[in-house]
């Protein structure tokens, strides 16, 4: 330590500022190597050497003599110095003598155990040097047998390298050969696999402009069908007439053609409106509701003064023999339906229903609805052959609203848990509407459907008329 250094050479100065600057430190090493013994014994021969005898002796006070002799014999030598220069210091001279006594049996116990370890370090030398002569000895024995043996030994192990060494140049000339052999053969076979492949390839771009083809033939096919079926619809401007102040319809097919279908036809002073649902939809329930159209429009112009229900029953009787051709088990076609009859003179409205319900939504904002019969035209299972089908006569009022509907719109799926939009929440819809012009209602109704569907597609062919009622 450099406080020890200036201590020898009496710079007592440059001694107390060293060990004022670790007494400052902050450090936790610094400051512990102020407060150790070493430290204390050498702060307190300092202050013993500029003439600050108590403050040493305050310092001395704090060291304990028995846990610095068990700790370190050297640095309690160090403690009997510093003691005996303060007892000299304050002229107790029989203390002074009694510490440098002590002092001095420390140092010849001391010496006693360096000499001691002197001893022990060189009987471990020799021990040290016999066990590595005996080891020498052996080393020699052992090599003097080796060179008896070592020329057998060589020769037969110049044999065995050789020996090894050729029948590892065969295995590996072997191996070579069937690898390369191996090789070739997954060269044929890659190229017959590659050739197969390029011939499957050219066969389906083959399928595929055919199927290409076929689809633009099929596309071209239900556009034409398309046109066809809208032609067969009626002209939406017959719905103005005498006895309906406003309406609206709401004409989505699910794909180009569709199994929905609407017919209206005015005969003398009765106006025939109605909303038909053949059997699944694309082009074979396109065709239901074609042929559906056409016997309608027979049916019409063969009688006077028809009721709706005798509209339906024709049309059940004369569609189940163009469908079925007397075959009551092989076809399961059908058509659900609503058919109402506007008396365009009097206030007189009738109502047959198929297998549909009518929504009705009076002036002062009564709803109400007509169940019809729950059975399709052209449906003789057993369960419906028995149930005609029910005619219903209803009062209309001026401002009253009648809704037909398929059953499209209520089942289209969307919302935040992808259910069907149901048919109670269709009816609401109505409800909240009702008040407003037949125009805005279609385009209301058009607006909350998408935003139920959202990104799904659509589920069903989808066919709304809304009819609002005043004969002036």
């Amino acid at each position: 330590m450099k406080a020890e250094l200036f201590l020898q050479r009496k710079d007592y100065g440059k001694a107390q500022e060293i060990l004022g600057e670790l007494d400052a430190n902050k450090s936790p090493r610094g400051r512990q190597y102020y407060h150790n013994e070493y430290g204390q014994l050498l702060n307190a021969q300092l202050l013993l050497s500029i003439g600050k005898t108590d403050s040493a002796k305050h310092i001395l006070d704090q060291i304990s003599p028995y846990k610095l002799k068990n700790k370190s014999l050297p640095l309690y030598k160090r403690y009997m110095d510093v003691l005996t220069d303060y007892h000299s210091a304050i002229g107790d001279e029989k203390e002074a003598y009694l510490y440098a006594k002590k002092k001095c049996a420390l140092i010849d116990t001391l010496n006693f155990d360096s000499f001691r370890h002197d001893m022990a370090y060189q009987n471990l030398a020799i021990k040290r040097d016999t066990t590595i002569i005996s080891q020498k000895i052996k080393m020699e024995k052992q090599r003097n047998v080796i060179e008896r043996l070592s020329f057998w030994r060589s020769f037969w192990t110049v044999v065995i390298v050789v020996v090894v060494l050729a029948v590892l140049m065969t295995y590996y000339n072997i191996s070579l050969k069937r690898m390369r052999k191996r090789e070739l053969e997954l060269a044929q076979e890659s190229e017959a696999l590659a050739s197969e492949v390029r011939q499957r390839r050219m066969e389906l771009q083959e399928q595929k402009e055919k199927l290409e083809e076929k689809n633009q033939d099929m596309r071209k096919e239900l556009e034409y069908s398309h046109h066809i079926q809208q032609n067969i619809l009626p002209d939406e401007s017959l719905l103005r007439t005498k006895g309906i102040e406003d309406n609206f319809i709401i004409y989505r097919p699910c794909n180009q053609v569709s199994g929905d279908f609407y017919w209206f036809k005015h005969i003398q002073d009765r106006m025939y409106v109605c909303v038909g649902d053949a059997t699944g939809h694309g082009v074979p329930g396109a065709f239901i509701a074609m042929v559906a159209s056409t016997l309608l429009n027979d049916i019409a112009s063969n009688g006077d003064q028809s009721s709706p229900k005798y509209i339906v029953d024709q049309l059940d009787e004369k569609l189940g023999q163009v469908l079925r051709n007397n075959d009551l088990i092989q076809n399961k076609d059908s058509v659900d339906l609503s058919m109402v009859c506007l008396d365009t003179d009097a206030h007189s409205t009738k109502l047959c229903l198929a297998r549909h319900i009518a929504y009705i939504i009076r002036k002062d904002g009564t709803f109400e609805t007509v169940n019809g019969t729950k059975r399709s035209i052209c449906d003789y299972d057993r369960t419906f052959t028995e149930k005609e089908f029910e005619e219903f006569d209803i009062d209309l009022q001026d401002g009253d609203r009648i809704y037909m509907t398929s059953d499209g719109y209520e089942s289209q799926m969307g919302g935040s848990q992808n259910k069907k939009l149901r048919r109670n929440r269709m009816a609401s819809f109505f409800s909240d509407i009702a008040d407003k012009p037949m125009s805005v209602q279609k385009i209301e109704l058009e607006r909350r459907l998408e935003e139920w569907q959202g990104s799904n597609e659509q589920t069903d062919d989808i066919l709304i008329i809304g009819l609002k009622i005043g004969r002036t």
